[in-house]
């Protein structure tokens, strides 16, 4: 069984990204980051399914095709955690070639869609121009919780 720790952390890092720019999130430890990761799931069509039973969490991950794999733990954020390393799903990281120069880029769908700054991480936007550098909610809070100095350490 999976312990909650920085070893099932880095396994979850390896299984969804490419790389994990910084100290890698407590996924296993905290809901706010298991959060963090349901939301990056979604965006990629696997829909999440999470229930507490007798007090034991449970976490099912499933595509249109059918159910992929499932955790449980008596912590939420271990579940999500064990159901993502179960799930061996890489579902590779969207990357868009540079627009030819001269050309508007691309159409008006693709422009809504950002990558956060920090992580990689693509993010919906509102405005329909790249305006700005974006970050995800995670990379953000922790650009705002930490000084320049504590980020680099």
């Amino acid at each position: 069984m999976d312990k909650a720790g920085a070893e099932l952390d880095r396994r979850v890092v390896q299984t969804l990204f490419e790389d994990w720019p910084g100290e890698i999130p407590e996924f296993s430890r905290r809901d706010a980051a298991a959060d963090y990761l349901l939301r990056f799931l979604r965006r990629r069509g696997v829909a999440p399914r999470i229930r507490l039973a007798e007090g034991i969490w449970e976490c099912e991950l499933s595509t249109p095709a059918g159910r992929m794999c499932s955790g449980s733990a008596g912590s939420r954020a271990l579940a999500v955690a064990r159901a993502v390393v179960r799930a061996d799903v890489n579902p590779g990281r969207r990357r868009t070639p540079a627009p030819p120069p001269g050309s508007d880029g691309a159409t008006k769908e693709r422009r809504k869609v950002r990558d956060c700054a920090a992580c990689g991480v693509e993010l919906t936007t509102a405005r329909s121009a790249a305006r700005g550098i974006r970050f995800c909610n995670l990379c953000g809070w922790r650009r705002m919780r930490f000084s320049p100095e504590q980020q680099a350490g």
